[in-house]
C-alpha cells in the first residue's frame, strides 16, 4: 500500500507562484534597463517603476518613453496585432497622449514571446505600425486607404480621433527579440549585463558572488519601487507643508532610480571588499585576482552554467578536446592553444566544465577563470593565472613539489618568465610524470573588447608563442562569442 502524499509534495495548482514569476521578470527587466543609467554619455536620468506605466524612462531632455512589459509562459506563442493585452497596452498609451500631449517621446511594449510576424498579415503588429508610419498627419482629412489598418483603427475608436490614435501608433516601437530576455534567461542576463557594466565601471576585482548580491539587491530595489511601499519618512508630519502634497512627492521618489541609487548598491557591497584588499597578503592577492566560473548546482536557480553531473551530449567536441591533449603530451601540438567559440547561451562555459570533471581522469589537472571580472589592474592576467594554476595543482597534490616554489615565482616579461628556475622545475614535472596543467579563459572576448586592457591581451599572446615554442605541458584554451 502506498502511503499518501503530504501537500508539501505535491506540485500545487496555485498559479500564485507563475504571478510572482511574471512579476520578477518585470522587476528584473527594470533592471536591466537601468544599468544604462551608468553609462558616461547617457540620455536617461531616471527609471520609474509602476509609475504611469510598467516602466517609464525619463530622459535628460524632459522627455518619457512608456514601456509595457508581457509575458507568456509558453514563449513560442508570440503576440498577434489584435490580442487583448496588445489592444490594452496602446489604449493606455493614447491616455497618456491625451492627458500628456507631447511629453512622451515613444512608447514600447516588450514581450518575452516575441510578435507574430508573418509578412503583411493582419495579425502582424510590426507591420501595421509600418502601415502607421506612412501616414501623413499633418493634413486635415487623414488618407487611409490600406483595409489592415482602417480595421484596427476601429478599435480604438471610442478613445480618440483617428490622428490621435495614429500619432501614437507612429510612436510605438517593439524591440529586436534578440534584446528581450526569456522568463528563464532574465536573471542570467541581468548578470551579465552587470558583470560588464562593473568591469567598465573599472571595479575590475569584484567577484561572482558579489555580482549575484548586487543583482539580487538591484531586483529587490525594482520590486520595492513596483509594490507602492511608503518609506517611512512618509508618515512623518511636515509641519511648513501640506502633509498629502510632500508624501506623494516622497512616493514618487521611492519609485524612482537613478545612477545614485545604483552606486549606493555597488558601493556598500564593494566598500567591505575594498577594504579587505588593502590588508591581504601577497599569496591572497594572487588567489583573488582571478575568480573560477560557476555553476548551477540544481535545474532551479539558472543563473550559471550546467552542472557538470547534468551535463549531456557533445561527444564530438569531447573527443577533439582529449585528442588535443594527447598530440600536447607527445609533442606533436603546433598550438597551445584551443579556442571555443560560439554564440551566446550556446553552452561553452558548460562544456568546459564538464571537461574539467572528466579530467581527473586523464591526468590533467584544469583550472578556470572567468574573465570578464579579473584583477587587471594589480596584476598581469597570463603569469597571474598560471601562477595561480601551479598553487592549486600543489595544493591539491597533482604535483608533488614543495608549496614554497609558488613563492619563488615572479613577474617577468615573456620568454624570461618561462626561464625561471621555479617555472622549469614544475615543467620537468609536468613532463617526466606525463602531465598536463590545462587553464582556461572563459568570456575571452572580453579581453579583445577593452583597449585599456591590449598590453594584458599582448603578454597573454606571447605567453602563448612561448608555450608552443618550448612544448610546455601547460595549456590555454579561451571560449568567445562570434564576431571578435
Amino acid at each position: 500500500m502506498n502511503k499518501s502524499k503530504t501537500p508539501a509534495e505535491v506540485i500545487s495548482q496555485d498559479g500564485g507562484d507563475d504571478t510572482s514569476r511574471r512579476f520578477r521578470y518585470q522587476h528584473t527587466y527594470a533592471a536591466i534597463l537601468s544599468l544604462s543609467l551608468l553609462k558616461d554619455k547617457t540620455e536617461i536620468s531616471a527609471i520609474y517603476c509602476e509609475h504611469h506605466e510598467d516602466i517609464l524612462i525619463q530622459k535628460v531632455n524632459g522627455k518619457c518613453i512608456g514601456i509595457q512589459v508581457k509575458t507568456k509562459e509558453k514563449e513560442q506563442y508570440p503576440f498577434k496585432s489584435y490580442d487583448d493585452q496588445v489592444i490594452q497596452s496602446i489604449r493606455r498609451f493614447i491616455q497618456h497622449e491625451l492627458k500628456n500631449p507631447d511629453k512622451f517621446e515613444k512608447y514600447i511594449i516588450a514581450a518575452n514571446c516575441g510578435f507574430y510576424d508573418k509578412t503583411n498579415h493582419k495579425n502582424n503588429l510590426a507591420y501595421l505600425l509600418i502601415l502607421a508610419g506612412e501616414v501623413d498627419i499633418d493634413k486635415d482629412n487623414l488618407d487611409i486607404h490600406h483595409k489592415y489598418l482602417k480595421t484596427f483603427l476601429d478599435k480604438f475608436n471610442n478613445e480618440t480621433d483617428e490622428k490621435t490614435i495614429i500619432k501614437v501608433l507612429k510612436k510605438i516601437e517593439l524591440p529586436d527579440p534578440e534584446d528581450i530576455p526569456g522568463l528563464n534567461d532574465v536573471e542570467h542576463r541581468l548578470f551579465s549585463r552587470l558583470s560588464e557594466c562593473l568591469t567598465n565601471q573599472n571595479l575590475t576585482n569584484i567577484t561572482n558572488p558579489q555580482v549575484n548580491d548586487i543583482k539580487d539587491k538591484l531586483i529587490s530595489k525594482c520590486n520595492a519601487a513596483s509594490s507602492l511601499v511608503r518609506p517611512l519618512e512618509a508618515e512623518y508630519y511636515y509641519l511648513f507643508s501640506s502633509p498629502s502634497d510632500q508624501k506623494s512627492k516622497i512616493e514618487i521618489e521611492a519609485k524612482k532610480i537613478t545612477k545614485k541609487t545604483l552606486e549606493e548598491i555597488i558601493n556598500k557591497e564593494t566598500l567591505t571588499r575594498e577594504n579587505q584588499i588593502v590588508n591581504e597578503s601577497s599569496k591572497q592577492k594572487y588567489s583573488d585576482a582571478l575568480v573560477p566560473v560557476q555553476f548551477d548546482e540544481n535545474f532551479e536557480t539558472n543563473s550559471y552554467s550546467c552542472n557538470p553531473e547534468h551535463f549531456v551530449g557533445r561527444d564530438r567536441e569531447k573527443k577533439k578536446f582529449w585528442d588535443f591533449i594527447d598530440n600536447i603530451r607527445k609533442g606533436k601540438a603546433e598550438k597551445h592553444l584551443i579556442c571555443f567559440e560560439g554564440n551566446y547561451g550556446m553552452g561553452k562555459s558548460s562544456l568546459i566544465l564538464k571537461l574539467q570533471s572528466e579530467s581527473n581522469s586523464k591526468n590533467v589537472f584544469f583550472e578556470q577563470f572567468d574573465t570578464k571580472i579579473t584583477k587587471t589592474e594589480h596584476f598581469d592576467f597570463g603569469y597571474v593565472a598560471i601562477k595561480k594554476a601551479i598553487y592549486n595543482a600543489i595544493d591539491k597534490k597533482f604535483i608533488d613539489l614543495p608549496p614554497s616554489i609558488y613563492d619563488e615565482i615572479e613577474p617577468a616579461e615573456y620568454s624570461l618568465f618561462l626561464r625561471q628556475p621555479a617555472i622549469k622545475k614544475v615543467l620537468n614535472y609536468l613532463n617526466e610524470n606525463d602531465k598536463v596543467i590545462v587553464i582556461f579563459f572563459d568570456h575571452f572576448d572580453h579581453l579583445l573588447r577593452q583597449p585599456s586592457r591590449e598590453s594584458t591581451f599582448d603578454f597573454f599572446e606571447q605567453l602563448i608563442h612561448e608555450f608552443a615554442y618550448d612544448k610546455t605541458s601547460i595549456v590555454n584554451t579561451v571560449a568567445k562569442l562570434r564576431g571578435f
